[in-house]
């Protein structure tokens, strides 16, 4: 009888233990499981919340919820004038100048349309809509080079943005 006892408290201890681990009280789990049934008990707990896990949940939520307002914040904040209120990406005068030089040695721009965008990049001091026309221009090259604009079309869609841009 003393070792059936002994092996009720034991089960009774573990199931107050396994309450606790999942943010249930324990002592309480433990008492009940003492006087009624470890079993029971047991039963009980495996059915109810795991309220531990649940906050996690919650607090990654929240943590998720919060980076995004933090992103939309960053998106809405004043930009430069002609952005739409949406604040892009601002590269160096340096940044563009390469790139504008990668357009050139690709032969993506003739020699005029090089000097012109480039004369524009050094004496414009927001140049946040000359880093637009890079990458617009590189994709129109990229497209070219995978045939799917010709010759003709990829020359009049190129100079339609430099005329839009400058």
């Amino acid at each position: 009888m003393g070792a059936f006892l002994f092996f009720w408290a034991i089960l009774a201890v573990l199931v107050g233990v396994w309450a606790d681990s999942r943010g249930q009280n324990g002592w309480v789990y433990g008492l009940l499981a003492l006087v009624f049934s470890p079993f029971l008990l047991a039963l009980v707990v495996l059915i109810t919340r795991n309220l531990k896990e649940e906050e996690r949940l919650n607090d990654l939520r929240r943590e998720d919820h919060e980076r995004q307002l933090a992103q939309i914040k960053a998106l809405t904040s004043p930009a430069a004038p002609g952005s739409g209120g949406v604040a892009l990406p601002k590269a160096s005068k340096v940044e563009l100048l390469t790139q504008l030089g990668e357009l050139n040695a690709a032969h993506a721009l003739t020699q005029q349309e090089f000097d012109k965008v480039k004369a524009a990049c050094l004496s414009d001091p927001d140049h946040v809509a000359k880093l637009d026309l890079m990458t617009e221009l590189a994709e129109l090259h990229k497209l070219f080079k995978m045939s799917v604009l010709t010759e003709q079309e990829f020359q009049q869609q190129k100079s339609m943005l430099i005329l839009a841009n400058l």
